[in-house]
C-alpha cells in the first residue's frame, strides 16, 4: 500500500479519532464472523515474514510488543497496524527487507501466535 502512494505520488492518509474508528468498525463488521487465527501458522508466518529480527530483537522489546497485544482485538489490532506503517516501512528501507504482505487471515494467525506467547 505504502509503495503505491509512492508510485502515485500521493499523501499518506491521517484519520481523525472518529473517523478511524468509524473505518474499522465497518472493516471489522465485514469480517465479524471469522474464525480466530491459528497460533501455530501465525509463529511460522511471524518468522517467515522476518516480522521476528525487529519485534523480538531483544527480550526487552519481545515483552513490550507481547504486553500489549494481550488484551487487543482484530480491530485494534488493524488499527496498530495502520499507524505503524510508516515507521515500519523506514526500518526496512535501512535494513534492506521486502514489505510483508499478508492476507486477512495470516494477520488473525499473527496475532492469534502473539496473544497465545
Amino acid at each position: 500500500m505504502t509503495q503505491k502512494y509512492h508510485q502515485e505520488k500521493m499523501q499518506w492518509p491521517y484519520f481523525s479519532e472518529t473517523e478511524m474508528s468509524d473505518l474499522i468498525v465497518f472493516l471489522y463488521s465485514l469480517n465479524y464472523l471469522d474464525k480466530p487465527g491459528d497460533a501455530a501458522n501465525g509463529a511460522k508466518i511471524f518468522s517467515q515474514k522476518r516480522c521476528i529480527e525487529c519485534h523480538f530483537k531483544t527480550g526487552e522489546e519481545k515483552q513490550k510488543l507481547l504486553e500489549a497485544m494481550k488484551a487487543i482485538n482484530t480491530t485494534q489490532f488493524a488499527a496498530e497496524l495502520w499507524n505503524h506503517t510508516s515507521a515500519m516501512e523506514a526500518a526496512m528501507v535501512t535494513q534492506g527487507v521486502p514489505w510483508p504482505e499478508m492476507t486477512g487471515a495470516q494477520l488473525r494467525d499473527v496475532l492469534a501466535f502473539l496473544q497465545k506467547q
